[in-house]
C-alpha cells in the first residue's frame, strides 16, 4: 500500500491546493520501505485521484484542504487524513502508529450527512 502526502519540500504543505509535490510512501506489513517525490501536477482532481488508485494509494495526508477536493478522493476510498503539520515521513510514521494499534482515526467520514444525503462529511 501507499500513503500519499502533500508536501512543500519535505513538510506537509500548509494548504492542500498549494502544494509543491506528493510523497508517496510504499508501506509493506507496517514499514516505510520507499519514498518517491512527484511534482504536484497540473490537472484536475479526478486524475489525480486516478493516479493514486493505481498506485494504490489508501491515504492522503495533508494539512487543509477544501471538502470538494476531499470528497474526490473519499469517493475513492482513498482516506483523507487533514489537520497534519510537520515533517511528511512523521506524519505517515504517526498515521501507521494509530492505524496499526486500532487508535482513533485523525479523520473519518460520515456518509449519514443529514444535510446532503449520500455525501460524505469529514469529522476531525
Amino acid at each position: 500500500m501507499r500513503i500519499a502526502v502533500a508536501c512543500s519540500g519535505l513538510d506537509v504543505a500548509y494548504r492542500f491546493d498549494h502544494a509543491e509535490n506528493f510523497t508517496l510512501y510504499t508501506v509493506t506489513n507496517g514499514i516505510i520501505v520507499e519514498c518517491q517525490s512527484l511534482p504536484y501536477p497540473s490537472v484536475p482532481q479526478p486524475a489525480i485521484v486516478d493516479f493514486f488508485k493505481s498506485m494504490d494509494v489508501v491515504a492522503l495526508i495533508c494539512n487543509t484542504i477544501n471538502i470538494e477536493d476531499a470528497r474526490y478522493y473519499c469517493n475513492a476510498d482513498i482516506e483523507v487524513v487533514a489537520a497534519v503539520s510537520g515533517i511528511a515521513r512523521t506524519a505517515v510514521e504517526q498515521y501507521l502508529t494509530k492505524t496499526l494499534i486500532g487508535a482513533d482515526e485523525m479523520c473519518h467520514w460520515d456518509d449519514d450527512d443529514d444535510d446532503f444525503p449520500g455525501e460524505h462529511t469529514c469529522h476531525l
